[in-house]
């Protein structure tokens, strides 16, 4: 009758089994401050973005924004190659907590657009209605699509 033999021969083998659990342990941890920094980061660049386009020099005399672009290019890069697949989730229908919020950003996307179009008189209207009705439906259909897998068989 054979031995069963330990998961381990050695104290070596358990040292070295206890390195590698973690290392992985740190790396899945840095990974997830990495895509928590990238949507901090993200969220701080456009709203500085949107405050140099709505007051020129308000940001751009104190703070070059293409470092800052620079970091959520690198953050960015770094969360979607180490990113998991979090499209997976549920997706239900729509709520009116989805349809107020894709409405008010549209709204305030055509204001955006109304703004800094004001020098182009009538037009400006009508661009920041199109623009704001095209916000509108992309983001109502990006949010109703389903995850269902598509049958494209060769």
């Amino acid at each position: 009758m054979e031995k069963a033999q330990p998961t381990f021969k050695r104290r070596k083998d358990r040292k070295l089994a206890l390195k590698k659990q973690r290392r992985a342990v740190r790396i899945k941890s840095l990974v997830e401050i990495n895509q928590e920094f990238f949507t901090s980061i993200l969220v701080t660049y456009l709203l500085l973005l949107l405050l140099e386009e709505l007051k020129e020099g308000f940001v751009s005399n104190y703070l070059n924004l293409n470092i800052v672009l620079g970091i959520v290019l690198a953050s960015g890069i770094v969360t979607v190659l180490t990113g998991k697949d979090e499209l997976e989730e549920k997706r239900g229908r729509l709520t009116k907590k989805d349809y107020i919020w894709v409405f008010g950003l549209g709204g305030l996307g055509a204001a955006i657009i109304c703004y800094k179009t004001q020098g182009l008189g009538y037009l400006s209207y009508a661009i920041s209605i199109i623009s704001g009705a095209l916000i509108i439906l992309l983001s109502l259909l990006l949010l109703s699509e389903e995850n269902s897998p598509s049958n494209t068989d060769p």
